[in-house]
């Protein structure tokens, strides 16, 4: 047992109030016992794994309300105790462990894009010492919305890998909606997104663009809720604009990271005429046609004529069509424009559509 849990336990035991355990963690005993745990780890004698391990069952024997409102700040706590005592051995210490349940906390606070950044984090740590192949850990099998736990010892993630492929098959669900055509099944996915994202010689970016993706995945039923529930007279509804944002931006770094050489203007119009025109659809073409016809077209609008030309051109073009409309219209300023539901919800699907498709057809 490491030094600063054992004054933890011997000093509040299993049940404490939770203003007794801040208020022990910032004494200077609990600081002297950090920095023998600090020594220890530094000589090989601890292992850091070990030692957020224990600290980590502590923090999770909480009840579901306790952890949810003070869980992650005793661990972004911990954390910052760590690094102001010795910052040199808080950056060459493994802190996967730390920073998976730190992940976790924020998850089950429904900041999603925070708590996929921390997973983020803690893959990066576990890969540190390993060059290429997946890695076999929580953060991987969070990230590539993984339930399984018969063959995997593996924390307590609280349902979130099962929710998140639940999201996924509703996802696909949709898609085979507009595109009956849509074959891919959740299972060769999940393989791709291991290979592609969560092998440790990927590509940084396209990891977090990854998450990022899956950030906006998980909160767009509070998106929705807000369009349903929010005051009509809010023309601005920053949130679900922000999200168009985000995932036209996930779309470009896929195909820029892919792609970045073809083109010295790198760009989402670019990477559409040499790169989705040529590799996914076979055709040569030296302009991105606009689908909408007016020069300042709303989110309603450009909808509407993306429906329309779906009647007449293939789903995924007009998919990539879209997402270049969506950037052009999207990342200049906030438009003065009401989003309802279903005009949210069906550009959401389609540029969700483009994303699973170009790491399925270019990666």
């Amino acid at each position: 047992m490491s030094n600063s849990f054992n004054l933890i336990v011997s000093t509040l035991g299993k049940s404490f109030e939770i203003q007794q355990y801040f208020a022990l963690i910032n004494t200077e005993s609990f600081r002297n016992e950090i920095k023998k745990d600090l020594q220890l780890i530094s000589k090989k004698v601890q292992n850091p794994d070990r030692f957020f391990e224990e600290h980590a069952h502590y923090i999770l024997n909480l009840n579901f309300e306790q952890r949810q409102k003070i869980g992650l700040e005793m661990w972004l706590s911990l954390l910052d105790i760590i690094k102001s005592i010795d910052e040199s051995i808080y950056k060459s210490m493994h802190k996967g462990t730390a920073f998976y349940h730190t992940g976790v906390m924020y998850l089950l606070n429904d900041r999603w894009i925070d708590g996929l950044e921390w997973l983020d984090y803690a893959f990066e740590q576990d890969t540190k010492s390993k060059t290429k192949g997946i890695v076999e850990r929580p953060a991987t099998w969070t990230l590539s919305f993984d339930p399984r736990t018969t063959e995997q010892k593996r924390p307590n993630d609280f349902g979130i890998s099962n929710n998140l492929e639940e999201y996924m098959k509703e996802l696909f669900k949709d898609i085979n909606k507009i595109d009956s055509n849509f074959n891919t099944t959740i299972d060769d996915f999940r393989k791709k997104i291991k290979s592609t994202f969560l092998d440790a010689s990927s590509n940084r970016s396209i990891r977090s663009a990854w998450c990022t993706f899956l950030g906006n995945l998980m909160n767009k039923k509070h998106i929705l809720r807000y369009l349903r529930l929010g005051p009509k007279e809010r023309c601005i509804q920053v949130t679900a604009h922000k999200s168009f944002v985000e995932l036209t931006l996930i779309l470009e770094t896929l195909l820029q990271n892919k792609y970045s050489g073809t083109n010295s203007k790198p760009t989402l119009g670019t990477y559409m005429i040499e790169v989705v025109a040529k590799q996914v659809f076979s055709k040569n073409i030296t302009k991105v046609e606009l689908i909408s016809d007016t020069l300042t077209p709303d989110y309603t609008k450009i909808l509407l004529d993306i429906q329309k030309a779906e009647k007449t051109n293939g789903k995924l073009e007009v998919a990539y069509q879209l997402a270049y409309e969506v950037r052009n219209h999207s990342h200049h300023l906030f438009n003065e424009e009401e989003i309802n539901e279903d005009v949210f919800n069906q550009i959401f699907l389609r540029l969700s559509y483009a994303i699973i498709m170009t790491i399925a057809n270019l990666y």
